[in-house]
C-alpha cells in the first residue's frame, strides 16, 4: 500500500468527475476518480447512491470522459 492510499484512508478522497454516460438515460449518474490515489466510483443522483466501479457499470454505458472538480 503506498503513503496516497493511506492518506485516502486517513483523509478522504479527493474527488473530480470523470466521464458522464453519452446516453439520454443515463442522466444522473457520474463516473468520478480520486485525485491522490486514483480509485474509480460511480454517483447515481436518482437513488443517491455512491459505489465502486465495477466492469459491469463500466460496460452498461457509453463515457463522455470530462473533468471536473465536485
Amino acid at each position: 500500500m503506498n503513503i496516497k492510499k493511506i492518506l485516502c484512508i486517513m483523509f478522504g478522497h479527493k474527488y473530480y468527475v470523470f466521464a458522464k454516460p453519452a446516453e439520454s438515460w443515463g442522466n444522473g449518474i457520474r463516473w468520478v476518480k480520486c485525485n491522490r490515489c486514483g480509485a474509480d466510483f460511480v454517483i447515481n443522483d436518482r437513488v443517491r447512491a455512491f459505489l465502486p466501479m465495477n466492469f459491469e457499470i463500466q460496460d452498461m454505458h457509453v463515457w463522455k470522459k470530462i473533468k471536473s472538480t465536485i
